[in-house]
């Protein structure tokens, strides 16, 4: 809880993957990938019950084996085209969980190097400023400034400004990362709920912000894992 609301945290794992087949149980560094969202979900000081959210028996039993809670989604739920945001969600604590929760939070799989940190800090944002969403950020890897589009063959800024600033003097600008996300039941109750204008956001580093959807992705994961296992050694 955080100021007497109630908090439920979901990590969606489903089975298919187009860019990395089976990638939510993938090995990295002899840990199947959705372990290291587990272990940092588990730490939380907020969260009072965490589930995997799954159609798929391995990653199931894998969830359950580090002790999570697995609730089973019909297939239906499950495919390329149904979003995370909100229509899963929406179904998992309308339709499939009996008790009510306040605030739902959502921590991806796929973010291997998402800390605990992050995850209480999206929830304190949400709580302090009541925003309807609070969302993991990060510096933008190509500033607008630097960004056109072509038009009768010739490159048109999106936004005008000095392209040729140096990168500590163009203003900051950052980008959404789907590593944790959260609002309350009342704004997942409203039809168009993305439509709000009351987002926040917090703050990760670039490394956190990683997330596996291509073999490059794993690469780095996997790379990034070993270095930082050999420094502490």
């Amino acid at each position: 809880m955080i100021k007497g609301k109630t908090i439920l945290a979901i990590i969606p794992a489903r089975g298919g993957s187009k860019g990395i087949p089976r990638k939510n149980i993938i090995p990295i560094n002899g840990k199947p990938l959705i372990y290291y969202a587990i272990k940092e979900a588990k730490k939380s000081k907020y969260v009072d019950r965490l589930i995997v959210s799954t159609e798929d028996e391995e990653i199931a039993r894998v969830a359950r084996n580090y002790q999570v809670e697995v609730i089973r989604r019909p297939k239906k739920y499950a495919k390329d085209n149904i979003p995370i945001r909100p229509d899963l969600i929406r179904y998992i604590t309308k339709k499939q969980l009996k008790e009510k929760y306040d605030i739902t939070v959502v921590i991806m799989a796929t973010s291997v190097f998402i800390k605990v940190r992050e995850i209480d800090a999206v929830i304190e944002k949400l709580s302090k400023t009541k925003a309807d969403w609070v969302t993991t950020i990060c510096e933008a890897e190509t500033h607008p400034y630097r960004m056109g589009r072509i038009i009768n063959d010739k490159l048109v800024p999106v936004i005008k400004g000095n392209i040729w600033a140096q990168r500590q003097n163009l203003p900051g600008i950052y980008q959404m990362v789907d590593s944790v996300y959260a609002t309350w039941a009342k704004i997942l109750d409203k039809k168009n709920c993305l439509d709000s204008k009351n987002w926040r956001g917090v703050i990760i580093n670039k490394d956190e912000s990683i997330d596996i959807h291509e073999p490059i992705d794993l690469i780095i994961a996997k790379a990034i894992l070993k270095f930082v296992k050999n420094r502490e050694k």
